[in-house]
């Protein structure tokens, strides 16, 4: 089939302000080499003909919606149709142009594995914001309880920090690309993290807390992450990070938890703790064996994984 238009927006990683982002931390975050396509065309019913196809171009996932209401006719998966005719319709009440009320045939085409946590979900809310030209921040609040900092990657392909307060969003364009960029890896942990489900628990062990000094540490650490001119001092902003998230979520570090052997360089958990990716430092190559023997074999330099990279 011939699509009339297509859209598409990169992946995220976040590397500094996660969790505390959606109480105002500054949160660096770098948009990925892999990202999400979505294709549309018009067709002459009045359904919308949604298919999904993943990285290995099959597809997983079906569904047929009516494009008057937005609800479920037929679908592959029960909870994944009801999250995107939930999406149908708030996209719809955004857009004045009621394009979404027309028969299409719609396309999404992951470039990335769906377990790796890269953003299929904001990758998807960013394409369908690019084609109805509506607000993608807005959007994502109506259907996510997210801070928004992965759509702001998606929506602007570039590294940025990233600020939410009350949902008002504000955003600083930098450049992380380090000359020690060829000693940084990104590991995956071989498995997926729900990120709604990590803010729940979250929101509760934060109850009772003052999070300005915490936030205000942070912020000063990821501005040290943003100027360091070494690998040792990026490596104490991101030890340093990592511990003062892991005495705030009572949980042990990446160190602790899962590489307390691993002698080549620093470990730091990225996004939703304890899975997707963990982002790593090495002396030389050869470090790397130490996770290929612990059964991790899912390893990306920087430059594999990180988008404008010079």
């Amino acid at each position: 089939m011939d699509y009339k238009e297509s859209f598409y927006s990169p992946g995220k990683l976040l590397i500094t302000g996660e969790y505390l982002v959606i109480d105002g931390a500054k949160a660096l975050t770098l948009p990925t080499r892999k990202g999400q396509w979505l294709k549309i065309q018009n067709n002459d019913s009045q359904d919308i003909s949604w298919t999904s196809y993943d990285v290995e171009n099959k597809i997983w996932f079906e569904g047929r919606f009516n494009s008057v209401d937005f609800s479920i006719i037929d679908s592959s998966e029960k909870n994944i149709a009801g999250r995107l005719s939930k999406i149908l319709k708030f996209a719809n009440q955004l857009d004045p142009k009621s394009t979404l009320q027309n028969g299409w045939n719609i396309r999404t085409e992951l470039e990335f594995p769906t377990d790796w946590g890269l953003g299929s979900s904001s990758t998807l809310l960013c394409n369908l914001a690019k084609w109805l030209q509506v607000d993608a921040h807005k959007l994502h609040f109506m259907v996510s309880n997210g801070s928004g900092y992965d759509i702001a990657s998606g929506m602007e392909s570039h590294s940025l920090v990233y600020e939410v307060h009350q949902q008002n969003v504000k955003i600083d364009f930098v450049e992380f690309n380090p000359i020690f960029k060829s000693q940084i890896y990104f590991i995956h942990l071989n498995q997926k993290q729900k990120s709604d489900a990590e803010v729940e628990k979250y929101s509760e062990l934060k109850k009772g807390v003052d999070l300005s000094l915490i936030i205000n540490d942070l912020n000063k650490l990821t501005e040290a992450v943003l100027t360091a001119k070494s690998l040792e001092s990026l490596e104490v902003a991101l030890v340093e990070h990592e511990q003062i998230l892991s005495h705030l979520l009572q949980r042990d570090t990446s160190r602790e938890s899962l590489f307390q052997l691993y002698k080549g360089g620093i470990t730091k958990y990225l996004g939703a703790w304890g899975g997707d990716f963990v982002m790593i430092t090495i002396k030389n190559k050869s470090d790397l064996e130490y996770f290929k023997t612990k059964g991790y074999h899912t390893i990306l330099s920087f430059e594999e994984m990180i988008l404008n990279t010079k």
